[in-house]
């Protein structure tokens, strides 16, 4: 913040300048979300695409617009410092760990343009004398602009200091060295596997692994040795692009079960984990990871719930335009009631699609009686515009869609 003497406003005014901040205050909701909304439209696709940093992104819009109005509540017309707690402070390392190093003025000025346009209604809700309009609305305008060029100056900052410890770290470099594979980079396998400290030209099966809180950090590690331990592998190749994920790599020939890793991680609840298929050799490295991170992002725009997820459970889906209103679409033509039926309804259907049409291999795999599989299959049919017969992969990708949303 700059040291130059901030102005006053009148003492008529600050009394109006509380009012009109407490009338924001009364919508704060609505505020933040429209402000989420539109700064999302100008931030780089990778970061909302990512839950760590898509979640810090909605936590600091959150927390630092509520600093504004509410200092403008409790002190009218001083000015506003950032709200820099340690959680902000850590989402711009890791931000700049992920290489989003250059703020972007535009989401911030978008963002500020939708709180500029809520404090210009309050402030006529809250007086109608022109003078003390003109000096309402310009005390705001000065207020908002200053506190923007302080919070963007303060991530710089910290972004900054965060890629000059990150230029002589070890972990960097294993993590420069796992993108360049991850992106196709032609790499001697020898210099790959020096610095990677693990051999490329065996089987491979790709884990993604992250956390949304700071505080539950710990967890990560310590889960990882868990499903490290449950696929039977005695070593493991961990990167993190930032405090919050890590990226994972065991060295098995088979992936672990998705049910079997939700139990393994009972103890770490704050751990989501997605698996890729199995892969071998230096493009089965590049897959397995690819597929794992798709997993991840297919949860994320569908807002799941599930802990963990393994890629052959969202293939289909990552194919459809997962998060836009054609999918929601899609689902409702495709479903009709059965959208809203019972999940066991649902995931007998789903089931009996991947068991080949089998009733008898549903009821196996589902572990119920082949009536009661075959007794929800007819109910199911009741349910949908067409039946399961006319349409099963669609309605076998609609499912999937539906179930994965289910919250636990």
């Amino acid at each position: 913040m700059s040291n130059v003497a901030w102005p006053e406003p009148s003492e008529g005014v600050r009394p109006l300048i509380r009012a009109a901040a407490e009338v924001m205050l009364t919508d704060e909701v609505s505020l933040i979300a429209a402000m989420a909304e539109a700064s999302s439209r100008v931030l780089p696709r990778d970061l909302w695409d990512d839950p760590v940093l898509a979640h810090a992104s909605r936590q600091i819009n959150q927390m630092n617009t509520l600093q504004w109005i509410t200092s403008n509540v409790n002190a009218p017309g001083k000015r506003v410092a950032p709200y820099l707690d340690e959680f902000s402070l850590n989402s711009a390392r890791e931000a700049a760990r992920r290489g989003l190093t250059k703020f972007d003025l535009e989401s911030y000025r978008v963002a500020q343009c939708i709180a500029w346009e809520r404090w210009v209604t309050a402030c006529f809700q809250v007086t109608q004398n022109s003078e003390d309009l003109v000096e309402l609305l310009s005390t705001g305008h000065m207020s908002m602009m200053a506190f923007v060029d302080d919070v963007i100056e303060a991530f710089r900052v910290a972004a900054v200091e965060t890629i000059d410890e990150l230029h002589s770290n070890r972990a960097r470099q294993r993590l420069e060295m796992a993108t360049l594979l991850i992106s196709g980079a032609d790499v001697p396998v020898e210099r790959a596997e020096g610095q990677l400290g693990t051999a490329l030209r065996g089987p491979h099966v790709g884990l993604v692994s992250w956390v949304l809180s700071h505080q539950d950090q710990d967890q990560l590690d310590a889960s990882t040795e868990a499903v490290m331990r449950l696929s039977r592998s005695r070593t493991r190749t961990t990167v993190s692009p930032d405090s919050s994920s890590a990226w994972t790599w065991l060295p098995v020939g088979d992936a672990p079960d998705p049910v079997e890793t939700s139990t393994a991680l009972s103890h770490f609840p704050a751990v989501r984990v997605t698996i890729g298929r199995p892969g071998f050799g230096a493009d089965g490295f590049r897959r397995t990871h690819l597929e794992a991170l798709t997993t991840q992002r297919v949860l994320t725009r569908l807002h799941s719930p599930l802990q963990v997820c393994s890629f052959d459970h969202v293939q289909l889906v990552s194919a459809l335009a997962v998060g836009t209103t054609s999918l929601d679409l899609f689902i409702r033509d495709t479903l009709g009631d059965l959208e809203q039926a019972d999940p066991r309804i649902q995931q007998t259907a789903l089931t009996y699609v991947r068991e080949g049409f089998s009733a008898t291999r549903t009821s196996v795999r589902l572990f119920t009686h082949r009536n009661t599989v075959e007794r929800r299959l007819k109910r199911a049919d009741e349910l949908l515009p067409r039946t399961l017969a006319e349409h099963p992969v669609e309605i076998a990708a609609a499912l999937s869609v539906v179930l994965l949303r289910r919250p636990l």
